[in-house]
């Protein structure tokens, strides 16, 4: 049975101290945004991290939630590693250079492992995963039918959370909204004190997951901020691995997204730098890269495998069939779009070193050949190391 503490908080991560600290909203924005006044790091994106970090560790309460998409990044390098000189935000005090120069998250992108074992044997294995997981999201809100029910309330009682527009689409992946309301906490209706933030939730059914390797723990909370009283998850996060994997595949062939795609030649241009932000941060096993590309799901429906020399889907010189795709000019307009991805290299810097990393590791015959590039240092043992990149 759910229980709850004082404030109607569905998980015990927000204390007394927070409490103390942030009696009202605007307490905790005018502190976010005293902190977070870099161009990189703005009050915005500091308040939207806190409250998607607020509601995933309640809704962790009672299942366990594997975080897949960009929400995760900041999570993956590691905390003793000496950040790369050349790829980091100067003058910067209070926040960590991996909350600065990780691409902003706007959604919660989710798997949840435990309702996936449950529902393999349902008549439905897809359709009874989808219902789960979207019970799971609104067992986190207040109840469509009583707005103001204490359970909606989160943030030690400075937000109350409501479902939106959330669907089960068919296959089993939930997509659609939580609204994250700040109110007045000394009552116990709900009444607003500022706009609302609307969460993005995307959860992704059992059969699309492939995990060659078990989770990996984040190496830090997902909230750059460290506020008093507050103890966000430290989250499960796709292996390292399969998200490289998936990201490597899904580059060489036609773009697919859940959402509407634009008219024209497009692709997944975010991919490139999610890949850069990987691969110059973190300690990477390549026999696992190997294995994991090598066995990677969407080779179902990508049948030419992996370009030998690698090269992105579109990228000339063109391939019979395939649109010329505008990568520099969409690598260059998401670039202004973003003051942190004004950081990365060029399209040419960023796709070349990429293929040159794929070409070294499918061409490694070992574990241990091709896993240091110049200057770098090694990591712990075992043959986890930075990537030569």
């Amino acid at each position: 049975m759910t229980t709850y503490d004082e404030a109607g908080d569905l998980e015990p991560h927000v204390g007394a101290e927070f409490r103390q600290a942030f009696p009202t909203w605007a307490a905790l924005r005018g502190e976010v945004a005293d902190r977070a006044r870099y161009p990189e790091f703005d009050t915005d994106r500091a308040v939207r991290q806190i409250l998607m970090a607020d509601f995933l560790t309640r809704l962790s309460r009672d299942e366990v939630w594997i975080v897949q998409g960009s929400l995760g990044l900041p999570a993956r390098p590691p905390r003793d590693m000496d950040w790369p000189a050349d790829f980091r935000v100067p003058g910067v005090t209070g926040v960590d250079q991996a909350h600065l120069l990780a691409r902003a998250a706007f959604d919660i992108d989710l798997y949840a492992p435990g309702i996936d074992t449950r529902t393999r044997t349902a008549p439905d294995p897809a359709a009874a995963y989808g219902a789960a997981a979207d019970a799971a999201v609104r067992a986190a809100c207040a109840p469509a039918d009583r707005p103001s029910d204490p359970a909606g309330r989160g943030l030690g009682g400075l937000v109350h959370y409501r479902p939106g527009e959330l669907v089960v689409r068919p296959g089993g992946k939930v997509t659609g909204t939580v609204i994250a309301q700040p109110v007045d906490p000394r009552f116990p209706d709900v009444r607003p004190v500022d706009d609302p933030v609307a969460i993005e939730v995307d959860i992704s059914p059992g059969s699309g997951q492939q995990f060659t390797s078990p989770p990996d723990r984040g190496e830090r909370p997902l909230v750059a901020l460290d506020l008093p009283g507050f103890e966000p998850t430290r989250p499960l996060l796709y292996p390292l691995a399969d998200y490289l994997a998936d990201k490597i595949a899904l580059l060489t062939g036609p773009p697919i997204s859940h959402r509407p795609l634009p008219a024209g030649p497009w692709h997944r241009y975010k991919d490139l730098f999610d890949l850069h932000f990987v691969l110059r941060t973190c300690r990477i096993e390549p026999h696992r890269v190997r294995t994991a590309i090598a066995t990677n799901r969407n080779w179902r429906r990508l049948p030419a495998g992996l370009p030998r020399p690698y090269r992105l889907y579109g990228q000339p010189p063109h391939q019979p069939g395939e649109p010329a795709v505008p990568w520099h000019e969409g690598v260059e307009k998401l670039r202004a779009s973003s003051p942190q991805l004004a950081r990365y290299p060029s399209f040419a810097a960023m796709s070349t070193g990429i293929a040159t990393y794929v070409d070294t590791v499918a061409a490694s015959p070992s574990p241990h050949r091709g896993e240091l590039g110049p200057g770098r240092q090694p990591g712990p043992p075992g043959g986890a190391t930075l990537a030569p990149y």
